[in-house]
């Protein structure tokens, strides 16, 4: 009697287990689905706020927009550009350091360790770094946003805790005997066994250049050169790039109501801006899932200790 029981109470705690990860599902897929039925619905039913639960009509206008706009295009080409330069650079910048920082034989560890520790707590503000910018010559460039963000104190000691965990001394000392450097180790031995860590970083890296604006919006004048969160940003947050002001598609008002006009040039807005979100969330959403297992392990560096 007792076992069956458990075994209902066990049935009853699953199937609310379920129904409870079930509703968290759909609450965190709800505004994507939104957003991409507000991208293919009516403009005139966007407008007047029909859309909910499913889209009302139908159109692709929106996505034509996006994927001929040669500005959003030339955006998009930025941002991929910039996360792809600085993912490679801020990993291998941080992972060298941590490298280093690992060896036994590096006399002045305990002194760089504090080096390194103090902009962790200290920095040197916004308009010392926009001056040393430009008196660099990074201004207008990209390397005025890549190089700053490039290398980061607890990221490199993250890497040196990894390293030491996971590399044996006796693999590097083997690579010695056989007469190859630390740029052997570097790249044959360290990176292959790091990869849990990696994977980490690089999805963080690679997000956290993907939506960066501040940066952007700060040293770069030319619009050429701009990513597409900036533009993200105009439109979405500071309002003062509207979607139509760069609009090149045919949208006629001939013969429409002054009312059903406004609605249309609202749903028009709606429509496009959350085209051009979904379309900036597909090169994260795609990366994810390949390094997903990789990025569980990463996660846990640190969280046990022996």
């Amino acid at each position: 009697m007792s076992i069956k029981k458990e075994k209902l109470g066990s049935r009853t705690f699953d199937v609310i287990n379920y129904i409870i990860c079930g509703f968290i599902c759909i609450i965190c897929l709800y505004p994507f689905l939104y957003m991409f039925f507000v991208s293919i619905s009516d403009y005139e039913a966007v407008g007047m706020g029909q859309v909910r639960f499913l889209p009302v009509g139908f159109q692709l206008e929106s996505y034509e927009f996006v994927f001929k706009h040669k500005t959003l295009l030339l955006a998009f080409w930025n941002s991929i550009k910039y996360t792809v330069t600085y993912v490679i650079l801020y990993n291998l910048l941080n992972c060298m350091g941590g490298y280093v920082l690992s060896l036994k034989q590096f006399v002045i560890k305990k002194i760089v360790v504090v080096y390194l520790s103090i902009p962790m707590y200290v920095g040197g503000g916004l308009i010392a770094t926009f001056l040393l910018i430009r008196s660099m010559g990074l201004y207008n460039t990209s390397w005025a946003f890549l190089l700053p963000a490039a290398v980061s104190s607890g990221v490199i000691f993250m890497y040196m805790t990894y390293i030491r965990s996971n590399v044996p001394d006796e693999l590097r000392e083997s690579v010695y005997i056989d007469g190859g450097s630390d740029i052997t180790i570097l790249f044959n031995i360290i990176f292959p066994l790091i990869k849990p860590i990696l994977a980490t970083y690089c999805l963080i890296s690679a997000v956290s250049m993907w939506n960066e604006y501040f940066g952007p919006m700060l040293y770069l004048t030319d619009s050429s050169k701009v990513p597409i969160s900036t533009i993200l940003r105009d439109i979405l947050v500071v309002k003062n790039l509207s979607v139509a002001t760069i609009n090149d598609s045919s949208v006629s008002f001939e013969g429409i109501a002054m009312g059903r006009r406004q609605y249309i040039k609202d749903g028009l807005d709606r429509s496009m801006n959350t085209a051009i979100v979904l379309v900036a969330l597909i090169p994260i959403l795609i990366i994810y899932p390949f390094i997903q297992r990789y990025y569980v392990k990463g996660m846990m560096t640190g969280a046990v200790k022996g």
